[in-house]
């Protein structure tokens, strides 16, 4: 792998930090006593709510996406609005793209200090 895949997989390095920083912002946002505790029972429940195919999924929220109608079925069961259930997805998919970010870095750190430049991950 060359010097310059490197610099291109850290050049996107903004924007994964700013999912970062929305992530956190999510965190302290239910970090704010009695109506955290709430908020978060309202995911737990949201979730609870979902299939095993829903939570274990490979697609993740990719199944919402192209399925509006699971949404809609989520939050009616979980009895709480629509938006909430897609801010919940959002939110997982943004972790799920720092999470993918991540062990690209950690590959490619890896195969570089061990192997060379000249591999591939």
């Amino acid at each position: 792998m060359s010097l310059f895949k490197i610099y291109l997989i850290f050049s996107n390095t903004c924007t994964y930090i700013s999912w970062v920083e929305a992530t956190l912002r999510f965190l302290w946002y239910l970090n704010s006593s009695q109506e955290s505790m709430a908020r978060l029972k309202r995911l737990m429940t949201i979730m609870d709510s979902m299939n095993d195919g829903e939570l274990d999924g490979k697609d993740g929220a990719k199944i919402f996406t192209r399925e509006p109608c699971r949404v809609t079925r989520v939050a009616n069961g979980a009895g709480v609005i629509e938006r909430e259930v897609q801010e919940l997805l959002k939110q997982y998919t943004k972790f799920a793209q720092v999470k993918s970010f991540l062990y690209k870095v950690e590959c490619y750190l890896f195969q570089f200090a061990f192997f060379g430049a000249n591999r591939d991950c």
